[in-house]
C-alpha cells in the first residue's frame, strides 16, 4: 500500500538504486508511476505492505517499507486490542 514518503517510520528499510546518469523529467515520470505501481502490489505472504519512494537528484530512487517487524507488532497489538 503506498503511503506518503513522510509517513513512514525513521526505522523503515531502505532500497537506493543508482543511475549511472540525471534521469530526464519524462523518465522522473515514468519512474513515479511505476514505483507506486510497485509498491501498491508489493505483499509479503499475501499481507500489503506499507511503502513508499523518492527521486533524489534525478539519479537515485529510493524504495522503503515500513519495517517488518513493526508491521508484526502492530498486527499483535490490534489482535491483543480486539481481544
Amino acid at each position: 500500500m503506498f503511503t506518503a514518503y513522510k509517513n513512514l517510520p525513521n526505522d523503515a528499510r531502505l532500497w537506493i538504486y543508482q543511475s549511472n546518469r540525471e534521469f530526464t523529467e519524462k523518465e522522473v515520470a515514468y519512474i513515479a508511476i511505476k514505483s507506486e505501481d510497485f509498491i501498491n502490489q508489493w505483499t509479503r505472504h499475501g499481507d500489503d505492505l506499507k511503502g513508499s519512494f523518492m527521486i533524489k537528484y534525478n539519479h537515485f530512487l529510493v524504495l522503503a517499507v515500513m519495517k517488518l517487524l513493526t508491521l508484526f507488532l502492530d498486527a499483535l497489538l490490534i489482535v491483543l486490542f480486539v481481544l
